[in-house]
């Protein structure tokens, strides 16, 4: 269970600010609002910038995923929505419930920072697991393809993903239900509203599943959540948005992948809550107040089989992770930019006590509990320049109370040639502090207090043109170099710190996507990526994973998906998704050493498709539900050793009542 412990303890100076944003739509920045067209490709995007900017004007490499495309498709897992990013790789551990990882430009698992409407929700060192993190309730995902720690400090180093709920409107309900292969049950309810300036949404889901293996491999996740938001005048608004998401995944594979073990598993238990604030003083001056608070529980739990079972090594733990931030900000208005300064605050903390035994010998228990506090200023120019160019340009400043000061910065432009084509640039820095586990003694090893943050520096130059609001397409270069990775050193000496800055790597590639919404109810969006890695120092100790001039482990050279969909008005539709992932090196962990495998290419073929029911027009609208993902049934993995599902069949009803 999670302690109780107040939400955030923080207050803030005041800021100061002089001049400001662009930016084509007149609400209030930052309240993460969305045009109500989701078919146009002109929409606004608030995650590049923390400020309201047209998507096409946008001087970085964005993507957005619509709640409604992902609901149209049928997708209910977020890692899947990813799989349609450029320059995203998602990897995941096997069955349902697995560990799922997201790889951005090459990037570590660890590099990208992931955001609930407004709320960080990695853990502390940049890590999240994606296995339990459903596409319910969702309005829309924009992801930053690139560094952000000049408005979002830590983890930001290859991109940002930030998930927007959906807001409460005009009165509506759904029910959602379906089932199919693995003993897949699934179930979905939500609701929204308003009155007068306060608006709800609310919605919770379930999710069962017997899993791929045999035996051992259940999985279960539940998840429920909410946004109020009040808006007493056009000066002045709050939102208060809470999110709880609980998954088990039983497992019954060894770290090789083999299936041997008939009851281990993992629990996770996440809480996220946030508020957010407004209070617009003038036209041209607006302040905001972001509250986080992300805490997450997981017990890992894997016992004797049997009473006969004394011959392995066995382990129960409970750890506990917090972040808790304050967030400040002042954006001023005037002419066609905006200034934005802001200062936060954030603590983290992390928990932990196991016991394990080595066969029937007791080990000694290990316990954990550290914390760390950092304090940060950040300033932001966004301005909309003659002849519809478009600049920005920041700083940060953090100091943490372990690692010490660390700086940060990014300038882009985006610049209006012929017609709709757009040329763009951008240039920065980002970083990411070190887990816990290496910056602290554990049982199993000797932190280093002497640790840096993580670094990189990135450049990207791209292309990008929007026809008539219904075509867009972009193509981008980037390069980026990683620097002071944190490896383990397992050759240190005696009482030495098992951790040292010493790695460096690079990648650098091309993105290309195109989106298209002609009339008629048909839509398509394609996208490829080429992604070049090396790693440039390996550090001092041996490591199979991190092997000096040979490509970083599970990044994929090229990938591409596609995805077709047509929707009939009251009759239903259908989408289709390819998607390809190429060949990739990974690692085969049940050989000592561990010996080098090349994975192969694979391509998925899924499918959605709703067939609206006809019924009066006074009762609630009803449609029967197909979802197949892996439609062609082919075998494959994304992690050496473990296979990914085959075909999946689900089958369902969706009911939904509005007006």
């Amino acid at each position: 269970m999670l302690r109780d412990r107040s939400l955030l303890t923080a207050t803030f100076a005041g800021l100061v600010a002089v001049c400001a944003v662009p930016l084509r739509a007149q609400q209030r920045a930052g309240a993460g609002e969305e045009p109500g067209d989701t078919a146009r490709l002109e929409r606004v995007v608030v995650t590049a910038t923390r400020t309201e900017l047209s998507r096409p004007a946008a001087p970085v490499a964005v993507t957005v995923i619509t709640g409604d495309a992902l609901r149209a498709q049928g997708v209910a897992r977020v890692a899947d929505a990813l799989r349609q990013v450029p320059g995203a790789v998602v990897t995941q551990s096997g069955s349902f419930g697995a560990t799922a990882s997201l790889f951005m430009r090459g990037g570590e698992r660890d590099y990208v920072k992931v955001l609930v409407d407004g709320v960080p929700v990695n853990d502390p060192g940049g890590d999240f697991d994606f296995a339990n993190l459903t596409t319910d309730d969702i309005d829309r995902i924009e992801v930053l393809r690139g560094p952000g720690s000049v408005v979002y400090g830590s983890d930001a180093m290859t991109g940002v993903i930030q998930i927007f709920t959906r807001r409460g409107g005009r009165r509506e309900a759904t029910l959602d239900a379906r089932g199919g292969t693995y003993g897949t049950r699934e179930g979905s309810a939500d609701v929204a509203g308003s009155l007068g300036a306060l608006s709800l949404s609310a919605g919770g889901a379930l999710r069962r599943t017997d899993g791929t293996f045999a035996f051992n491999n259940a999985y279960r996740n539940d998840a429920l959540g909410g946004k109020l938001r009040y808006a007493p005048s056009a000066r002045s608004d709050v939102s208060l948005t809470a999110h709880y998401v609980a998954g088990t995944f039983h497992f019954p594979t060894d770290g090789s992948g083999v299936a041997s073990d008939s009851n281990q598993f993992t629990r996770e238990r996440r809480v996220v809550t946030g508020l957010d604030a407004g209070y617009r003083f003038t036209h041209s001056l607006e302040a905001r107040l972001l509250l986080a608070d992300s805490r997450s529980a997981l017990l890992s739990d894997n016992r004797p089989d049997s009473p006969g079972d004394t011959s392995d090594f066995y382990s129960r733990s409970n750890a506990e992770r917090y972040r808790r931030s304050a967030d400040a900000r002042l954006n001023a208005y005037v002419a066609r930019s905006v200034t934005t300064v802001g200062a936060s605050y954030e603590a983290e903390r992390e928990q932990s006590r196991g016991s394990s035994t080595f066969g029937t010998t007791p080990l000694p228990p290990s316990d954990f509990d550290q914390r760390r506090l950092t304090r940060a200023a950040y300033a932001q120019v966004v301005s909309e320049l003659p002849a519809g160019a478009t600049a920005t340009v920041g700083g940060r400043y953090d100091d943490n109370d372990r690692f010490g000061v660390f700086r940060t910065g990014r300038a882009a432009l985006s610049v209006p040639v012929i017609g709709p084509l757009r040329l763009r640039g951008a240039a920065g820095s980002a970083f990411k502090e070190p887990a816990f586990g290496e910056q602290f003694d554990t049982p199993f090893s000797v932190g280093n207090a002497a640790l840096k943050p993580e670094r990189s520096r990135s450049y990207e130059g791209g292309v990008d043109a929007t026809l008539s609001g219904m075509l867009s397409v972009g193509a981008t270069y980037f390069s980026q170099r990683f620097t002071n990775i944190v490896q383990y050193d397992g050759g240190a000496a005696a009482g030495a710190p098992n951790y040292v800055n010493v790695g460096a790597a690079k990648a650098a590639g091309v993105e290309v996507e195109l989106r298209a919404r002609p009339r008629g109810g048909l839509g398509a969006s394609a996208q490829y990526s080429y992604t070049a890695t090396r790693v440039l120092d390996a550090g001092p100790g041996a490591s199979g994973t991190f092997v000096a001039g040979e490509a970083l482990l599970r990044r994929p050279s090229r990938a591409a998906s596609a995805t077709l969909d047509y929707r009939a008005p009251r009759r239903g539709g259908v989408a289709l998704t390819l998607t390809h992932v190429g060949s990739r090196s990974d690692r085969d962990f049940a050989a000592f050493p561990a010996r080098e495998v090349v994975l192969p290419a694979y391509t998925t073929l899924d499918v959605g498709a709703s067939l609206d029911v006809p019924v009066p027009a006074s009762v609630p609208a009803v449609a029967a539900t197909v979802r197949i993902e892996n439609a062609l049934g082919r075998k494959y993995q994304s992690i050496y050793g473990y296979d990914a599902p085959r075909r999946v069949l689900l089958l369902g009803a969706r009911v939904h009542a509005g007006r």
